[in-house]
């Protein structure tokens, strides 16, 4: 199940960049835009469990 998933993102990605893009490149922004809203979720709750 792990392997179709990886592959469904794997293609998803190859179709999202285009022809000429970097599924790489886009891969690498979509998992940093993923950090860094867990960071930023992470930081709220800390606030209001601080407040």
């Amino acid at each position: 199940m792990v392997t179709v998933l990886a592959s469904q993102i794997a293609s998803l990605l190859a179709a999202t960049a285009g022809p000429d893009g970097d599924p790489e490149a886009l891969l690498d922004t979509m998992i940093r835009a993923q950090i860094d809203t867990a960071r930023t979720m992470q930081k709220i709750q800390k606030e209001r469990t601080e407040s």
